[in-house]
């Protein structure tokens, strides 16, 4: 891994005061709080990093991922380009990554650079986060492809192919724009996946 300043490293001690370790607490507990608080991102007007500011459709969004309709694990969006919903998926991944242990967030898409794009995102986000509310990188943690947190917990990203989930168990699994991956390609790729997230 290269030395990034703005990445805490595994093993790193954190002396948390008592006002970080309430902030730690509600950021896990209320992702909404988290993403208005410390989540930044590129501002498409002014191309500064701001805090983001979540539209009610963002939220609505959002409240789906953390608490899915009973019985229904699969959730299916269907947005216009330029609405956010990478950002607000970037965001769940950080926010799933950040507060959970040894869980595995696999990100597929039509074409690798849509992925590495979103990986990008997501990367970019965590350098933003106070080293407090960071997990510690692996030394092999910080990849093109990959993010490998000290908690266990790790991302991947790949193009869709039928065997790009293999070997892997999946805990999250994002499917960018998978209506657009012909019929032939997504049975064949949904018969390798399954199993891995069954």
């Amino acid at each position: 891994m290269i030395k990034n300043d703005l990445l805490r490293e595994a093993h790193e001690k954190i002396h948390y005061t008592p006002a970080q370790i309430r902030e730690y607490a509600r950021c896990r507990q209320d992702i909404f709080y988290f993403a208005e608080k410390y989540y930044k991102t590129r501002n498409a007007t002014s191309g500064g990093i701001d805090n983001i500011k979540l539209y009610a459709y963002q939220k609505k969004i959002l409240s789906y991922f953390v608490n899915p309709p009973k019985g229904k694990q699969n959730i299916i969006i269907m947005q216009p380009r330029q609405s956010g919903k990478t950002t607000v998926v970037s965001l769940y991944i950080l926010h799933f990554l950040l507060f959970n242990a040894d869980k595995t967030a696999m990100i597929l898409a039509q074409v690798e650079r849509t992925a590495l794009e979103i990986m990008e995102k997501i990367k970019k986000a965590y350098e933003l986060l106070p080293k407090w509310l960071q997990q510690g990188v692996c030394l092999d943690g910080w990849n093109k492809k990959s993010i490998k947190l000290e908690n266990g917990c790790r991302a991947f990203c790949s193009s869709t192919s039928g065997v790009s989930s293999a070997g892997f168990t999946i805990d999250l699994l994002y499917l960018d724009e998978f209506a657009l991956i012909s019929d032939n390609m997504s049975r064949s790729f949904w018969a390798s996946v399954y199993p891995t997230v069954a």
